[in-house]
């Protein structure tokens, strides 16, 4: 009635007229009290300094025909992670599993700056001020809330606040069924992009739209499985897989799950967990089924990307995939950092540096991304900066053996081979493994830097008659014990064996006698990537 009448005084009579029976028994303007008065706590307002509800004494109330308003509005926004009001511990995979696919919904929307929700989900249980939040994520806007889930409903209430002036500019509960829990992130997604007045292109609008319902037993799993998949660890993995599979079991038709089962396999190649022609191949089939069940879906389509780029090294039809990817959801960082990296190592370093300054902006606080940023630092001769960056995130993640790897390469480029044999052993020790931190130890006593990456390349040697490991690492210790003709044979064991590394083999720096080599020349000449020159 308040919001029917903008500006009008809405009297205590009418209230009563039109919300209560003359025929009802009890104390009314007690209720119109009470009304009002969760009216305002709803909206944060207050009696005593009324932004939004006035109280005409003797008469009744006025809702503010302009409130306070922001000028301008807000275009860019973080989802604080949803607080769960179940009482239920075993929820919280259900709670940070909903506030990363409201953030999914919302960066949807191109007019919006939209921070990705491994950044957003770093404040879960925070109590820093939310204006110090923002000014950490470099937003102008807060979405906060909780959920509350019980039985087959799910009841979310949400709030959009401004971060310069802690002020309320939107709030709302949304009680649902659970099974329309998609529908339920997509008219939030579309309720904030209306306050905050944001430009909504029509395909926009439609990826809004038309959300179907989900069995809510499979929508778990595949939440679940997304909260295993973000730890990034090889227990993280398995059980990852084993959920969207789970998920797959009940609905054989879930893109999200399908695209699931395609990170996991994604992440296994690089981690050198799977053989990668075995991953790559079952990575393929499930990104495109994915695809095929939702082509609107854009982290079906940035998987797909990374499975063309690190996989087949089909340079084109990755590219294409990601640009599909970000096309569907300009706030896909995910997209927008693996793009910048095939960028990179196809030379086009001009559109790497925006593309790559862009996907850091949507994602600032997130360990894999600074990562990245630091191995491309590497990638690029820049080794100096390179291991500023790694050791800021090697201060946050102390056990994350690829940051300690990158290290030891560019520490090794530098000519710092001390603190390189002491990265190397890190790296090792992180995932305790015993004999190969012994076998460098070893080899360092006998003969110095390069008889410990003899030691040590040998001992993956050997390990390769049973198990995958990564061939690039090989041929980087064989390059940095001397032997050239060694790291050549597996960087070209490498190639034949498909391992994701070979995208960037233009850009790791091997040593001058590999990089000379007609073999070496020869492989890059096969996977059509351009040489890397001193600028």
């Amino acid at each position: 009635m308040l919001l029917d009448r903008p500006g009008a005084v809405l009297t205590r009579a009418e209230i009563r007229e039109e919300l209560w029976p003359s025929q009802v028994v009890g104390d009314l303007d007690n209720g119109i009290n009470i009304a009002v008065s969760k009216i305002r706590r709803a909206l944060g307002d207050s009696a005593d300094r009324p932004r939004y509800v006035r109280t005409e004494p003797r008469r009744g109330y006025r809702f503010a025909v302009t409130p306070r308003t922001v000028d301008p509005l807000p275009n860019s926004i973080a989802v604080l992670p949803l607080a769960n009001r179940s009482r239920d511990p075993e929820q919280e995979f259900f709670a940070d599993g909903l506030t990363d696919e409201l953030i999914a919904s919302l960066a949807r929307i191109g007019s919006i700056k939209v921070i990705s929700s491994t950044s957003s989900l770093q404040y879960k249980n925070t109590r820093k001020p939310l204006a110090q939040v923002a000014s950490e994520l470099g937003v102008e806007a807060i979405l906060e809330g909780s959920v509350l889930r019980v039985d087959d409903r799910v009841r979310v209430h949400v709030q959009l606040i401004d971060a310069a002036t802690d002020g309320h500019l939107w709030a709302e509960s949304f009680d649902r069924e659970l099974t329309g829990v998609l529908a339920l992130q997509a008219e939030i997604a579309r309720t904030v992009a209306y306050k905050i007045q944001a430009n909504v292109t029509q395909p926009e609008a439609d990826r809004l739209s038309g959300v179907d319902r989900v069995d809510t037993d499979s929508y778990d799993a595949y939440l679940r499985g997304m909260w295993h998949l973000h730890r990034l660890t090889p227990d993280g993995l398995h059980m990852a897989l084993e959920s969207f599979q789970s998920a797959l079991g009940m609905t054989p038709d879930s893109a999200a799950a399908h695209a699931g089962v395609a990170s996991v396999m994604t992440y296994s190649t690089v981690m050198g967990a799977v053989h990668p022609r075995q991953a790559g191949t079952q990575g393929l089939v499930e990104a495109r089924r994915a695809i095929e069940l939702d082509p609107k879906l854009s982290h079906g389509f940035a998987v797909l990307g990374l499975l063309e780029q690190y996989t087949r090294w089909d340079w084109e039809a990755s590219e294409e995939a990601y640009r599909k990817a970000i096309e569907l959801s300009p706030n896909n960082a995910f997209a927008r950092l693996h793009y910048s990296l095939l960028l990179t190592y196809l030379r086009r370093l001009d559109e790497a540096d925006e593309m790559i300054a862009r996907a850091l902006e949507l994602n600032p606080l997130d360990i894999f991304f600074q990562h990245i940023h630091g191995m491309r630092l590497m990638f690029l001769r820049k080794h100096e900066q390179a291991l500023e960056q790694l050791r800021g995130v090697i201060a946050r993640a102390p056990r994350m053996q690829m940051t300690h790897l990158v290290m030891w390469v560019s520490l090794t480029a530098l000519g710092l081979y001390d603190q390189a044999f002491e990265a190397a052993v890190r790296a090792w020790s992180v995932v305790d493994d015993q004999e190969m931190t012994a076998a460098l130890r070893d080899g360092y006593t006998e003969g110095g830097y390069p008889s410990a990456m003899q030691n040590a390349a040998e001992l993956l040697a050997e390990r390769s008659q049973s198990t995958y490991v990564l061939a690039h690492v090989v041929a980087l210790m064989y390059d940095y014990a001397g032997a050239p003709e060694d790291a050549l044979e597996w960087i070209e064991y490498g190639y034949r064996e498909g391992e994701h590394a070979m995208v960037h083999v233009n850009h790791t720096p091997y040593s001058d006698r590999v990089r000379s080599h007609p073999r070496f020349t020869s492989i890059l000449q096969r996977l059509e990537l351009p040489t890397w020159a001193r600028d």
